[in-house]
């Protein structure tokens, strides 16, 4: 038999791990058509990466173009007016946030069109488009990608009642020109000729002093004059300005826009409106004294129970029949004109020896005590101070919460208060907030409009006025978009 010698090195070489020539080849094959599609797909990643990154800059800028041109549609006096400023409005923030070649990017600048949508309602849209670079995808023939975006923001139209007290302590205190200051400023930022703006001013009886007109500011006399002429004198009827401006948000009656009331008082309540005579009025009877030298004591006598000076002195300081209207922005407060055989007639301070007692209820209705919230009240003693107060504030609240309660206009109030930090004449911040509605307030009703409380101390009056009208100005223009 023939010797078979092995080569074991042989062997090794040609078993299983090792790799033909052919199979190198294939392998190198393989990886370069993987590479021709790897590095397009690698690149179509960090191009479209890129555009989404300038997409999502490019609505910021949009973004900010639509509600910047949306808050600024106040600028001019006329609808052609706001509409220009509102562009260039919407440009320039457009402009800030995407300056022009950003990220390499070209274009034409952005449309921008202002459009009544809908009754009470205007829309503004940009519309803006981008040219971007792309850095990889021009080896498969494409070198740009377009980036649109289109953005909206909806302005309801507000119905403003501006409610200014003027009141004697106004003027004691120097407060008349910082409130003047802020209202006018406050009126400026609404937009002529779509906005609606009203003026209430009250002392111890309120004026309506501009029924409400979307031409504030271009009629003759603007309201801005209006406000320049105010005068301070007399007292604080409250609850008969809020009534009044109430009375102005349901003759404009629209269900669709921003309703607010900004009510400004420097002082606490200290009237309360009533038909002081003997019949059946709101189930009340016997409000004149019998033992009173008031003649025809079943006659209309419909007048303002006032008090002087603060509400805590143990004085007996009560005073009264004033008119609860007046026409005059200057005048202080007046008589009423039938008071024919009544002690008050020769001196309103006599009103105690005429009037018998507190009414249930106010000339509209509202209650003077007995409800949530509600302070306490004698009604058989007209001559304290204090009980008048708490009557009067009564039917400031009532009043309030009676407009808050209307679900078809769904109005707002807003309250300011002006007054020295501590003391017999300081602001009763509870008082205040429940008026407002204010989340804080102990009888906030969470189904009602929120409104707000600011309060001003008088020390800072000059500029915190003008601050809280500006905060106020600014919540009820983002309510409108």
């Amino acid at each position: 038999m023939a010797n078979t010698q092995i080569d074991s090195n042989s062997t090794r070489r040609k078993g299983i791990g090792a790799k033909r020539p052919h199979e190198k080849g294939f392998a190198l094959l393989l990886a370069t058509l993987s590479l021709l599609f790897l590095v397009p797909l690698a690149g179509l990643a960090i191009d479209a990466g890129m555009a989404y990154i300038i997409k999502t800059r490019l609505s910021v800028a949009v973004d900010s173009a639509c509600l910047s041109a949306a808050r600024s549609l106040n600028r001019g006096l006329t609808l052609a007016e706001q509409r220009d400023a509102a562009r260039g409005v919407a440009l320039r923030y457009f402009n800030a946030n995407f300056p022009q070649d950003h990220f390499g990017t070209t274009g034409i600048a952005p449309i921008v069109d202002i459009n009544e949508t809908q009754v009470r309602m205007r829309t503004v849209t940009v519309n803006a488009t981008r040219r971007a670079p792309l850095y990889f995808m021009p080896i498969l023939g494409e070198h740009y990608a377009d980036v649109n975006v289109i953005g909206q923001a909806t302005r309801r139209d507000s119905n403003v009642i501006m409610v200014l007290d003027r009141s004697g302590s106004m003027q004691i205190n120097n407060s008349v020109t910082p409130m003047k200051n802020a209202a006018v400023k406050f009126a400026q930022s609404f937009a002529n000729g779509t906005d609606q703006l009203g003026l209430v001013v009250f002392n111890g009886g309120a004026t309506r002093a501009m029924e409400p007109t979307q031409n504030f500011l271009s009629t003759s006399p603007s309201i801005t004059s209006k406000i320049n002429s105010i005068g301070a004198a007399g007292a604080t009827n409250q609850t008969a300005a809020l009534n009044a401006a109430y009375d102005m948000l349901i003759t404009i009656n629209q269900p669709g826009a921003v309703n607010a009331i900004v009510f400004f008082t420097d002082g606490i309540a200290n009237g309360v409106t009533a038909n002081f005579n003997n019949r059946n009025d709101n189930g009340e009877l016997d409000l004149i004294k019998s033992g009173s030298s008031c003649s025809y004591k079943d006659n209309d006598r419909i007048g303002v129970i006032a008090y002087g000076g603060h509400p805590n002195t143990t004085s007996t300081n009560s005073w009264g029949l004033y008119k609860h209207t007046s026409t005059s922005l200057t005048a202080g407060d007046s008589a009423i004109s039938y008071l024919n055989g009544c002690a008050m007639a020769s001196d309103l301070s006599d009103v105690r020896y005429d009037i018998a007692r507190i009414p249930y209820k106010d000339y509209w209705g509202n209650r003077t005590a007995g409800f949530l919230g509600a302070k306490s009240v004698t009604y058989t003693n007209v001559s304290s101070p204090r009980n008048l107060a708490n009557a009067s504030m009564n039917t400031v609240a009532d009043q309030a919460n009676k407009i808050r309660a209307n679900a078809t206009l769904q109005p707002v109030i807003y309250s300011i208060g002006l007054a020295p930090e501590t003391g017999n004449y300081a602001i009763e911040d509870e008082f205040m907030k429940q008026v407002a509605n204010a989340p804080d307030s102990a009888y906030f009703n969470s189904s009602q409009q929120i409104g707000m409380y600011i309060y001003v101390p008088l020390t800072q009056q000059n500029d915190g006025l003008q601050e809280a009208f500006d905060r106020i100005a600014a919540e009820i223009l983002r309510l409108s978009l």
